[in-house]
């Protein structure tokens, strides 16, 4: 099991490997790297990501395979809350592997290839934060 470390940077908190709850929610940092303005909510992201489901190891979605990163606000519930959770206090470059249980995931919804109360495993890396043209 991971430790879990807090560090608050500029009033943002900038979270390191760990879990984050008794759920199984976690997040591992692949790459760090040093910013000054970590990610924040109500600020647009952009990254790149595969998923899988992490009991069959099946892949359910990928921008990879788009050939283009995907763009969303953080922290509005735009994207799953194992995402509005896992990606604050990111550094452009920075990659993470956030282990997402159902509850924050897509609980016990089946969601094409997602069977229902499935952990989700994403690996996220952060290209651009604070976009407003990309």
């Amino acid at each position: 099991m991971f430790r879990l470390s807090i560090i608050v940077i500029l009033g943002v908190l900038k979270l390191s490997d760990g879990a984050i709850d008794g759920a199984g929610f976690t997040i591992e940092n692949l790459v760090e790297k040093n910013c000054t303005l970590p990610t924040s909510n109500e600020e647009t992201l952009v990254v790149h990501y595969v998923g899988k489901v992490l009991e069959t190891g099946i892949e359910i979605d990928s921008s990879y395979r788009w050939k283009e990163p995907y763009l969303f606000i953080l922290g509005v519930g735009r994207v799953m809350k194992g995402w509005d959770l896992g990606l604050l206090g990111m550094c452009p470059g920075e990659k993470r592997r956030l282990t997402i249980p159902p509850e924050y995931g897509y609980g016990d919804a089946e969601m094409g290839p997602v069977p229902p109360n499935s952990v989700l495993q994403f690996e996220v890396e952060l290209l651009h934060n604070g976009c407003t043209n990309y």
